[in-house]
């Protein structure tokens, strides 16, 4: 069975055939046009069709219920849109669709063999995570619970979800951006705010706050899913460096039996994960 996994991300469309041990094939990628549904759904297709897929999976950001996308800040013409629907009448399979973190979650479960219990987060423009426990993918009734990068961690900083105090805006580049902005300090990237933190004391503050959101953040979500895999992935966890004490001061302050033969991998940007997850099950 050709298995297509596809990843929409705000700048473009990339898709690969997964195997059955999940890793990926060749990527095809398309830049977006712009972030109009129809333009998102043309591109998607364009990408996909060559591969000839006979299921396909699809990794979107934004909140999604049974295959239809409720409201994605990355998009924001994007309200209840039934993208598995389209893509199923366009394509003529079986079509599924994820949150994209949830997705890069399922591709990190699979990656690992399906067998243990893992949390992951995404560290980028935003957060995003994924719960995968027992085997299952961890989403609720209504298709949007473990939202990892909206747990509530203090404060009352506005976040793109719509809510307040989320860790998206401690510890993301838009957060980060959006502190040292407050404080006077114009940054570029998540990237330019690591460089500066050594001599830049506003830049050394903002980053200090991000860290201590996400032990603070770390310690509730290994105190209620005790996984046996953390996997950190995204941009930002490409400097294990510097995030790497938060990790442990978290682990050292949860519950010891949460966190007792915890393993923590970091996958840095990880580009292949949600393309790998978003056709599990399929």
């Amino acid at each position: 069975m050709v298995r297509v996994g596809v990843d929409i991300g705000g700048s473009g469309v990339r898709a690969a055939v997964v195997s059955a041990d999940a890793s990926v094939g060749p990527v095809s990628r398309r830049a977006l046009a712009s972030r109009a549904p129809d333009e998102v759904l043309r591109t998607v297709l364009e990408v996909v069709r060559p591969l000839r897929p006979e299921v396909v999976g699809v990794g979107v950001p934004g909140f999604v219920r049974e295959g239809t996308v409720l409201a994605s800040p990355n998009f924001p013409e994007v309200r209840d849109w039934p993208l598995a629907a389209s893509l199923t009448d366009a394509l003529g399979c079986r079509v599924a669709v994820h949150n994209d973190a949830n997705a890069a979650a399922l591709g990190a479960w699979a990656l690992d063999g399906r067998e243990r219990d893992v949390v992951l987060l995404t560290l980028g423009t935003g957060v995003g995570g994924g719960v995968v426990s027992e085997g299952r993918l961890l989403t609720g009734r209504r298709g949007v619970a473990a939202e990892l990068g909206h747990l509530y961690v203090g404060g009352d900083h506005p976040c793109g979800c719509g809510g307040r105090g989320c860790l998206e805006t401690w510890l993301s580049t838009s957060g980060f951006r959006a502190r040292a902005a407050e404080r006077g300090l114009k940054l570029a990237s998540g990237a330019e705010l690591l460089a500066l933190a050594d001599t830049d004391p506003v830049a050394r503050a903002v980053l200090d706050d991000g860290l201590g959101a996400l032990a603070d953040g770390l310690v509730t979500l290994l105190n209620l899913f005790a996984p046996e895999l953390l996997v950190l992935s995204g941009g930002l966890a490409q400097a294990q460096e510097v995030l790497a004490p938060a990790v442990d001061r978290a682990m050292r302050r949860a519950i010891p039996t949460s966190v007792a033969g915890l393993e923590v991998r970091w996958l840095g940007r990880a580009d292949s994960l949600a393309i790998a997850g978003a056709v599990e099950g399929l």
